[in-house]
């Protein structure tokens, strides 16, 4: 079996897939109303409030199924894209793990690097719809994950389901490098519990909420560039939001610098708490795959 990331020839592909999945579902269902907030606060310009109030007003906005407004895109993405994330993390790792570098915490976030593209490219269509759906301004024009993608297919091609697809990479390039890297080290200093116990998965949770929380601390401007990027319709005469460094600079030069980390308090709850939940349920998913097929 692995630990945070460590591939045994035993296990199988389809157990890696089917764990990445499940994980991405459960997470998906966890944090759903903080990526909402999370959202929302990236996309406004101006002063945001505090984390209660801001989940006070949607809930007074439409309820609490309003927290869940895109949920069905954000579930049909993060299940493929956990589950491309995890595999190619775990076999990226043997593979480097087979060279000099050995088993070390370059190696994994090397691997976490290389997770990141295949995870950026399969949850850009869906993100574009989360994102409008989210957004304060398309309340009255999206009814649902079906219309708002048969409308933006419509009106704006087949290629606006790419939108913020480069800023999306940087996100989550950099996110799952330190990630992987932090997890590592974490691993090294923990000790080694009894596999699939309470006090194991209960540590698998925690370590997986810290390096999360850390983690996003250096993606969180690329994630406010791709939700201004993908909350823009491509058939604006002119884009504001062009590209990722363009954007950085422009949020910084009419914003500031705490712009470039709007949605933080938000997306540190949804990225930590998702983190370790997903951690979890990865662990004890594979465990119990791997223990019927022996």
């Amino acid at each position: 079996c692995i630990r945070f990331g460590y591939l045994m020839p035993e296990e199988s592909n389809v157990s890696l897939f089917i764990a990445g999945a499940m994980s991405g579902f459960v997470e998906a269902v966890v944090v759903q109303p903080f990526d909402m907030l999370k959202t929302r606060h990236q996309l406004n310009t101006s002063h945001n409030q505090s984390v209660i109030k801001s989940l006070f007003s949607i809930y007074q906005e439409g309820g609490i199924f309003r927290f869940y407004r895109g949920f069905i895109a954000e579930a049909i993405g993060i299940v493929p894209k956990s589950s491309g994330m995890y595999a190619s993390y775990e076999l990226a790792k043997v593979s480097i793990s087979a060279t000099s570098l050995g088993d070390s915490t370059l190696t994994c976030s090397i691997a976490g690097f290389i997770s990141g593209i295949p995870e950026a490219l399969i949850v850009t269509p869906t993100q574009v719809v989360k994102v409008r759906l989210q957004a304060r301004e398309y309340l009255g024009y999206y009814k649902n994950s079906a219309d708002c993608l048969i409308k933006i297919v419509r009106q704006e091609g087949p290629l606006a389901l790419s939108i913020g697809l480069g800023p999306t990479l940087w996100r989550n390039c950099v996110w799952n490098t330190v990630y992987f890297g932090t997890m590592h080290l974490i691993k090294k200093k923990l000790p080694n519990l009894q596999k699939s116990s309470m006090l194991d998965h209960l540590q698998n949770l925690l370590s997986g909420f810290v390096g999360a929380l850390f983690a996003t601390c250096f993606n969180a401007p690329f994630d406010v560039v791709k939700s201004r990027f993908q909350s823009q319709q491509s058939t604006n005469k002119v884009l504001k939001y062009r590209n990722t460094i363009q954007s950085l600079q422009l949020i910084y030069k009419e914003e500031g610098l705490a712009a470039c980390y709007k949605g933080f308090q938000p997306k540190a709850i949804r990225m930590g708490l998702g983190g370790g939940v997903a951690m979890m349920t990865f662990e004890f998913t594979k465990s119990f795959l791997n223990s019927k097929e022996t």
